[in-house]
């Protein structure tokens, strides 16, 4: 006689095994969605710091202007890729005083680009983040450096490495008044990346539970 033990695996046993697969695979794939859009929003927010760092750092090494566009030019008009991806564009404009806030014939530019599903707002923060200095309304809270500070989607370093505001006519406003924040959020979770007035680069998530950035 064979022993059972020494027969091969029965229909049945199968599909009970198929079906153990099937249950786990459907409670795993919504959490491996919200640790996909979570790890989207986090890079995300490195890519804004990257451009301020980025942005910064060659302005200092060039002695040019480097100004941070982030989701629109200097004149509101967005900056998206083809697939409608919000683009955060780092611009060398050239010596101070000579530049106009554009892009134009073989000037340098990089562009960074927020996952897909990100976009720059706020879902759940009610609070301005850690060394947000900006005055206005999120997603962007950087100002233009005349006329009441207007809110603004762009920021120049200058030779210094010192953040100035950057009026919409390309006027460098002074040392010092480039202070501000950038949101960007998945719907679910929030980030910031908030620029001080000397140009130290500061990442914060929002804490639901602890209601603060941290």
């Amino acid at each position: 006689m064979t022993n059972r033990n020494q027969r091969g695996v029965t229909l049945i046993e199968m599909m009970v095994v198929v079906g153990i697969i099937g249950v786990l695979s459907a409670l795993a794939v919504p959490q491996l969605r919200v640790w996909r859009d979570d790890t989207r929003v986090r890079s995300s927010a490195r890519s804004v710091a990257d451009a301020f760092h980025v942005a910064r750092t060659e302005a200092m090494r060039t002695g040019n202007v480097h100004i941070v566009f982030l989701g629109g030019d200097i004149g509101f008009n967005p900056l998206v890729d083809g697939n409608g991806n919000t683009i955060i564009r780092v611009l060398n404009d050239g010596r101070p005083g000579t530049g106009d806030c554009v892009v134009t014939g073989s000037e340098p530019v990089r562009d960074y680009i927020l996952e897909t599903g990100v976009t720059l707002g706020v879902t759940n923060g009610v609070a301005p983040a850690p060394s947000d200095t900006g005055v206005g309304a999120t997603p962007v809270t950087f100002t233009q450096p005349r006329a009441g500070n207007p809110a603004a989607e762009w920021v120049a370093f200058g030779p210094d490495g010192v953040p100035a505001g950057v009026s919409n006519t390309c006027g460098l406003g002074r040392i010092g008044s480039g202070g501000g924040a950038a949101y960007v959020t998945n719907g679910r979770v929030d980030y910031a990346v908030s620029l001080t007035q000397l140009g130290a680069v500061r990442a914060s998530a929002w804490e639901q539970e602890e209601g603060a950035w941290q």
